[in-house]
């Protein structure tokens, strides 16, 4: 009796999990909260048009600032009736949602609801708020310019960012390797002046830059993009056949196991290859920029920015800088 029952349970989990994996596939909403600037109208998600101007700000405001901290301070002042705190506003940030993407356990459901925020911005976005963590702190309201950015040669950790002022005239940025510092696993034990690093990267940029574009344009010739959407079509639908022999019964268990994973493993290994030539066309869009910035005398301008742009325009193209203790440089482009 206790196996019979036990059976009965597992044979209603299943169903269940059936039905919910055709609601989502369906693009129904099952539970939980609605995320700001959407809302539910026939058991799927749309636009609220009434509160969609929270998130599209959200998004201009971290493009602005590139702090998630200031993001935040600037939407509560806007909208105090939300009463966001700063998770709150972080989510929004990062809520793929906005893109029209649905995150489940049988996987990203594509098209879910209507975008809301366009896809290239919110990826940015995401690469932005990776590389810049930290929220700013009272003593050190403008930040760090390379916060996130610099890693240590020694030991290929990010460095950690140290704030010194006794008065305006006297404030000084330092990067140090926390790993040297809090475990004494490196042996690097510089303290970098952010404006030494600075004046490095203002005359190693133009040179690394103009190495790293010869070098793109070497390995673009050899590349040649293979178009794999039949492939994969072929193999959906022969998992989809599969499965219908299953159901009626005209395969055993086993082959239809064997199969399965054969043609699971298949499309997962195309579905690598396209995705890496999807990398590869936003990589093209990045290459443009830094064409266009050689072709720019920027620098004449550089030193009339703010802190916040020239730290936007580095994170803009640069990926991540590798320090030696000597503070000799290798740059990484986005």
């Amino acid at each position: 009796m206790l196996s019979v029952a036990e059976n009965e349970s597992a044979q209603t989990s299943e169903r269940i999990r059936s039905v919910f994996k055709t609601k989502l596939e369906n693009k129904e909403i099952i539970a939980g909260k609605i995320p700001v600037g959407l809302k539910k109208e026939n058991k799927k998600l749309i636009i609220d048009q009434d509160k969609k101007q929270v998130v599209l700000d959200a998004f201009k405001f971290y493009k602005e600032t590139t702090s998630a901290y200031q993001t935040f301070k600037k939407l509560d002042l806007k909208y105090p009736e939300l009463q966001l705190n700063y998770m709150r506003a972080y989510r929004i940030l990062t809520n793929p949602l906005y893109i029209g993407i649905k995150q489940t356990r049988y996987g990203n459901i594509e098209n879910f609801c209507p975008a809301l925020i366009d896809k290239k911005l919110f990826e940015t976005t995401q690469k932005l708020l990776q590389k810049n963590s930290r929220k700013p702190t009272s003593s050190n309201s403008e930040g760090f310019l390379f916060q996130g950015m610099l890693k240590c040669s020694e030991c290929g950790y990010t460095l950690g960012c140290k704030f010194f002022s006794k008065n305006k005239e006297t404030s000084r940025y330092y990067y140090l390797c926390k790993r040297h510092l809090l475990a004494s696993k490196c042996n690097c034990s510089t303290n970098f002046n952010e404006l030494r690093v600075e004046e490095k990267l203002l005359i190693e940029f133009k040179i690394q830059l103009q190495k790293y574009l010869q070098s793109y344009n070497y390995k673009e010739k050899k590349f040649q993009k293979v178009d794999l959407s039949k492939e994969i079509s072929v193999l959906e639908n022969k998992l989809i056949k599969l499965k219908d022999l299953y159901v009626r019964d005209l395969i055993r268990i086993e082959d239809y196991e064997k199969d399965y994973k054969e043609y699971i493993s298949q499309l997962d290994l195309l579905n690598k290859k396209q995705e890496n030539d999807k990398n590869n066309n936003v990589h093209n869009d990045n290459v443009e920029t830094l064409k266009s910035i050689l072709k720019q005398d920027f620098f004449k301008e550089y030193k009339y920015l703010s802190r916040q742009e020239k730290r936007r325009l580095w994170l803009s193209v640069i990926d991540y800088i590798v320090l030696d203790k000597d503070c000799n440089m290798t740059i990484f482009f986005i």
